[in-house]
């Protein structure tokens, strides 16, 4: 019934669009009409193609129908290419009326329009051929003649057994939005309010008003590519928020009682086998967005081979469709949306990608001498899109700093210094933006502190492989006694971030930084406290991290590995200290008094004069300033006090 009325209502209009009258299609009237808003398109009403002429007779019409519909369409060509050139000159959208309009997003579609672009002139040459031959014969020549696609011709040699499409299976409706609208606008809301700002995976206000019309057309649309791709988007979503939402304190009882039991789980494999299928054939803005949602779902909840497998899907999409490269010359008002929606795919598939590879410890995929784009402005102009927020476009510049550390950390054996000091300068000055654009005021606190965690543990990394010169004498890696400071500030607020986390009952959101950095200020505080340096700070901040470790332990199966791990070192230390000082007992400690010291001495007069205590506590190695806690001989001692020493007694001498 929806669809008579809409064809009733399309049939009585009184004028056309350019579109649908040169398509001989019915148009609704509407700006944009319903066929130029399916395909994402420019729709206009043109006067001067007597759009708003009468309706002729069905008998003027067929007698005078080919001349006046050929002489229209010349002079719509001859006005729409004006109306190019002068936007290209303003630089300004075709169409004033929807320039403060957003367009919408054809969130349903499969082929993207960068899928034909090639750079293997083998592939362009046949159309480039095609095309200059066709327009210079003669209109009637033309006839049956078409010019050749861009495509790979030749590509193999399949033949009787070619592989047929993958069929697409009825999807179960694991969540109907129509009966459970309360449950499925709760999770939405959940999901774009505290998880996707941190990375924009989802343009919020174009896929509302998708949804909304999904919901409207459910039924009449199930069986539709397109509509499972939707639905696979959905579920993916769904799952996500019923994750994330299981363990915070704002998931009300109603929505937990409604939640059956491996809901989340069936969502995820409906909307995995979808999207499997659908990119086994094609490629699109849509697929990258389905698997980047996966690799966030298998992030939290699954191993690292999963997850590494799903990203590496959307990185290669990436780069088939060129999505690195700005391409904006030849871009309509009508490709507007599309070319903003690919950029921010872009930047989306390059922050995953940069930060998984410095987490896993693997090198990065999309180099930056491939990007042909600029880089997003650290200010309000890059979230000028009504798309990309400040927490993504942060996690955007963490992306690229652990980038640089992690190219740095695999072609060099030794720690740069002068690399260190200015990306941690760099960082610095991060945080600083960080701390005066973002406010929890804005955004999400919990989904702040990702930002602030991801900074913390790019920090902290800075310096973790100079703590190998501690453990290893044989390494080509030096150790600098002025790392100490930073490595206990960082670890300090970072601890400081988990335990306001965990009085507000928000340690227990699968958040996935929260065990690694945990472990990893476990780790650095055993080694520094068997090294000896500032043991009652670091041996601090060890108790504040397993103390943190310990209260997730019934709820991550991890966080016990953890514990395990860490415990099992710091007794491995205890060991090897406690035999090294059964063997200085034994060895003796019967040194008797200090008098045979003293009066050795009293001469000098030097006795009782040693460094002050305070001054020991007060350096940053808890050694004498001056002498490095790595060598008690140090030729930085100042030879005027060594030569004081010896002042009496040349003195009696001369």
């Amino acid at each position: 019934m929806v669809g008579h009325e809409s064809e009733s209502k399309r049939s009585r209009v009184r004028r056309a669009c350019t579109y649908c009258r040169f398509r001989r299609i019915k148009c609704d009237g509407e700006q944009p009409c319903f066929h130029c808003r399916r395909r994402t398109q420019l729709c206009e009403y043109s006067t001067e193609i007597g759009s708003s002429l009468p309706r002729k007779s069905p008998l003027d019409h067929n007698v005078d129908r080919r001349k006046p519909t050929q002489d229209d369409y010349i002079r719509y060509l001859e006005n729409r290419i004006q109306n190019l050139e002068n936007s290209l000159m303003n630089k300004l959208p075709t169409n004033a009326q929807s320039s403060n309009k957003t367009i919408e997003s054809n969130i349903l579609s499969l082929d993207g329009r960068r899928t034909g672009r090639v750079t293997r002139h083998d592939a362009i040459l046949a159309n480039k051929l095609g095309k200059s031959l066709f327009f210079e014969l003669h209109p009637s020549e033309r006839e049956g003649l078409s010019i050749p696609r861009l495509q790979f011709y030749g590509w193999n040699m399949s033949g009787g057994h070619y592989l047929n499409q993958m069929p697409l299976a009825v999807q179960p409706l694991i969540l109907n939005p129509s009966k459970q609208s309360d449950l499925c606008a709760w999770l939405l809301d959940f999901f774009f309010h505290k998880v996707n700002p941190l990375f924009c995976m989802i343009h919020e206000p174009v896929f509302m008003d998708q949804y909304h019309k999904y919901v409207n057309d459910l039924i009449m649309a199930a069986d539709t590519k397109a509509a499972k791709l939707f639905n696979a988007i959905l579920y993916l979503i769904f799952a996500i928020a019923i994750r994330f939402s299981e363990n915070h304190p704002e998931r009300p009882n109603r929505i937990s009682i409604e939640l059956k039991p491996g809901m989340e789980e069936d969502l995820f494999h409906s909307a995995y086998e979808t999207v499997s299928k659908l990119s086994f054939e094609w490629q699109s803005l849509e697929l990258i967005q389905s698997w980047v949602l996966i690799t966030f779902y298998l992030r939290a909840a699954h191993r690292q081979t999963s997850s590494y497998t799903s990203l590496g899907s959307a990185i290669r999409m990436c780069k088939g469709m060129l999505l690195n490269i700005e391409i904006n010359t030849k871009a309509n008002r009508d490709q507007v949306y599309e070319e903003i929606k690919a950029k921010r795919m872009f930047w989306l598939v390059y922050t995953w990608d940069r930060l998984y590879s410095w987490q896993s410890g693997r090198q990065c995929e999309i180099q930056d001498e491939s990007i042909n784009m600029e880089f997003p402005p650290l200010d309000g102009t890059s979230c000028s899109d009504g798309w990309l927020q400040k927490p993504a476009l942060s996690m955007i510049y963490l992306g690229r700093y652990s980038g640089r550390l992690q190219q740095h950390a695999f072609g060099n054996k030794s720690v740069d210094e002068t690399f260190l000091k200015n990306i941690a300068a760099e960082l610095s000055q991060f945080k600083n933006w960080c701390d005066s654009d973002m406010s929890c005021d804005e955004f999400d606190r919990l989904l702040l502190d990702q930002v602030y965690l991801t900074y913390h543990d790019i920090y902290l990394s800075l310096y973790n492989k100079q703590l190998l010169a501690l453990i290893d004498c044989h390494s080509c890696v030096e150790w600098c006694s002025s790392d100490v400071f930073l490595l206990k500030e960082q670890s300090k607020q970072t601890l400081d971030i988990f335990e306001n986390m965990r009085s507000k009952a928000e340690l227990e959101v699968p958040w996935w930084m929260n065990l690694s950095l945990m472990f990893n200020i476990s780790l650095i505080s055993v080694i520094l406290i068997y090294s000896g340096i500032q043991t009652e700070e670091f041996a601090n901040n060890f108790r504040r991290a397993i103390s943190l470790l310990k209260a997730i332990k019934g709820k991550a199966s991890m966080s016990t590995e953890c514990v395990w791990a860490i415990k099992t070192l710091n007794h491995m230390c205890f060991l090897r200290m406690q035999k090294a000082a059964n063997t200085l007992a034994q060895i003796g400690i019967d040194h008797g008094p200090s008098t045979v010291n003293e009066y050795r001495f009293l001469e000098f007069e030097h006795v009782g004069r040693g460094p002050n205590d305070d001054i020991i506590a007060s350096s940053p190695t808890g050694s004498l300033p001056g002498i490095k806690s790595s060598s008690m001989l140090d030729n930085e001692i100042d030879a005027n006090e060594c030569l004081n020493w010896f002042d009496p007694w040349l003195e009696e001498v001369f």
